[in-house]
């Protein structure tokens, strides 16, 4: 491509607060490319701030464009799906276009530009001065380098336009400077056999005396070896002064190799095969494999209802199987943090080497390695909470949402405030995959677009139980009963215990044959609620419309919506 076929503009969204889906036009400087996905360092006003480059373009109708300082190098920070997916949170949820670009940046890729204030030369006395430059101009003297933002906080919000005045006049000089990110490549020393050196060292093992044995040990194991060996460990096995000797004399060298912060390092699963499916499961599995197969522009989306038990993992787990064979990538989102170590350990023991995971939960070495690892494809399934939508995978081929109603999957603290589940089918059209929700109690949402079609419903009525049929399948189960019981009709019958007759039946049942029982009490309090033993009403909440809970050990009863306290003797 000729100079002139280049582009010569491009639209960057800056890490500023503007309009949502807004762009800021600079012109392209000699020496310096873009492309979509760039991050680049770019003016903003009075200063210097990161952005990222969405367009390029040939021609531009502003008059007067400032310059592109500076681009990142190495390749895009984002591919084009996830700039449509941007541009969608950008305009959905209304925030910036950087801010809807923030959570599919690497881990540190957001940074700030820090301006710094240094001495230019001793001021004369034909340059009139005020006083108070005349204190920011002895301050920055004495400090030597002073950070703007130090300055406004130490001579207050008129000192970074103070300075700026000197730097003009020449007195100050203004420099930028990117902050450290928190996170980078981490590196161990190793020693090693140098390059083709071990059957010359294994000729001179005899060369070395008696009186270095450890050296001779610690050469005759590297060889067995083979491979690179942690210094630290080296030192440790066979002395500080033996390694540093033999580094010395040239027969071994220390190179640095990067460290695999894994966060499954350490942890075995045993490997499981996959499993015999019941009617239902098989049934709900075939819908989902021909929908990976045949591609379309509107995929379809996939509710899966199934009973605590039923074996919507196994589900999943077959699934993301099936779209693996495809040549495709895989996201799993959990609604919690908590629940993750034990889908991890479904998954790992189905797909071994095959599962990454990404969560808030991770140290942030742990995240830098293995989002740059999922980037460069070394998964194929990415396990994690609501920020796993956003992992860098090349082909999404499938997106799975566990516990599809919670109401975790909601980021509500920091922009872009997003639904993953939204965001989830947002960039199933785009990538062109499948989405598929389960629940035992499905979102009102999501039931009522099953209902309408939009969604197809696919049930897992009964569990699963460990009894086997002929044809190899598990044995279907069906729910526990379960009974209401009104206890204002056991208080007309005389019961004034906590407990119906009905439960202290079972009770005494269960325990003569043998059998446990657990009782469940989710409330707090010694009551929750006063009600009158003639009509059946409660005492309630004069704001909330609730009943107040009694507390015997305050003698009070409360609201636990508002923090209502009333006396029992006055209601």
């Amino acid at each position: 491509m000729s100079d002139q076929d280049k582009p010569c503009f491009v639209e960057v969204a800056v890490d500023a607060p503007t309009a949502h889906g807004q762009t800021f036009s600079y012109s392209l400087p000699k020496g310096i490319t873009a492309t979509p996905g760039q991050l680049v360092i770019v003016p903003f006003g009075t200063r210097r701030t990161q952005g990222l480059v969405f367009d390029l373009s040939h021609h531009t109708q502003i008059e007067r464009i400032r310059p592109v300082i500076k681009a990142d190098e190495g390749s895009p920070a984002l591919t084009r799906v996830q700039l449509k997916l941007a541009r969608w949170i950008s305009d959905y949820y209304l925030c910036s276009l950087f801010e809807a670009a923030t959570p599919m940046l690497p881990p540190g890729g957001r940074f700030k530009i820090k301006a710094y204030f240094k001495v230019a030369s001793q001021p004369s006395n034909q340059i009139p001065l005020t006083t108070y430059q005349q204190d920011i101009l002895d301050f920055v003297i004495k400090s030597g380098t002073v950070e703007e933002e130090f300055l406004r906080k130490v001579w207050g919000k008129n000192a970074p336009s103070s300075a700026r005045h000197l730097e003009h006049l020449g007195l100050l000089t203004l420099n930028y400077a990117r902050s450290k990110p928190p996170q980078t490549i981490k590196y161990q020393d190793h020693i090693q056999i140098p390059a083709g050196s071990s059957s010359q060292i294994k000729r001179n093992l005899n060369c070395l005396t008696m009186r270095a044995p450890k050296q001779k040990m610690a050469l005759l194991y590297l060889v067995e070896l083979a491979s690179p060996m942690l210094l630290k460990e080296a030192r440790t096995k066979f002395g500080k002064s033996a390694i540093s000797a033999l580094v010395q004399k040239g027969r071994i060298e220390t190179i640095s190799l990067p460290v695999d912060r894994d966060p499954l390092a350490g942890r075995s699963f045993p490997i499981t095969k996959e499993v015999k499916l019941t009617p239902h499961q098989h049934h709900a599995t075939k819908l989902i494999e021909k929908a990976l197969i045949k591609k379309s522009r509107r995929p379809p989306i996939f509710l899966l209802e199934g009973v605590t038990g039923s074996g919507k993992t196994e589900v999943y787990l077959t699934a993301v199987q099936r779209c693996i064979q495809q040549g495709r990538q895989a996201i799993v989102m959990v609604p919690e943090i908590a629940l993750t170590p034990q889908t991890i350990e479904r998954f790992a023991s189905r797909f071994p080497g095959k599962v990454a995971v990404l969560h808030s939960g991770l140290t942030a070495g742990e995240r830098f390695d293995q989002w740059w690892k999922i980037q460069q494809g070394d998964y194929k399934i990415v396990i994690g909470s609501r920020s796993a939508i956003f992992a860098p995978l090349q082909d999404i081929g499938l997106i799975v949402l566990d516990e599809e109603h919670e109401w975790t999957y909601k980021q509500q603290d920091t922009n872009p405030r997003y639904h993953a589940r939204t965001v989830a089918l947002q960039l199933s059209i785009l990538e062109g995959g499948i989405v598929l929700l389960g629940s035992a109690s499905p979102d009102i949402q999501s039931y009522r677009r099953a209902l309408l079609g939009s969604v197809t419903l696919l049930r897992l009525p009964y569990r699963v139980s460990q009894e086997i049929r002929a044809d190899g399948s598990p044995q279907a189960r069906g729910l526990a009963p379960i009974q209401i019981v009104d206890m204002r009709q056991e208080l007309n019958a005389g019961n004034r215990h906590m407990f119906s007759r009905e439960l202290q039946s079972s009770l005494s049942r269960s325990i003569e044959d043998d059998n446990q029982a657990i009782l469940f009490l989710n409330r707090r309090g010694s009551s929750p609620y006063f009600q009158c033993r003639q009509c059946g009403s409660s005492v309630q909440c004069r704001r909330c419309d609730v009943s107040l809970t009694y507390h015997k050990d305050a003698r009070k009863m409360l609201c636990h919506y508002c923090g209502e306290q009333r006396s029992p003797s006055k209601s």
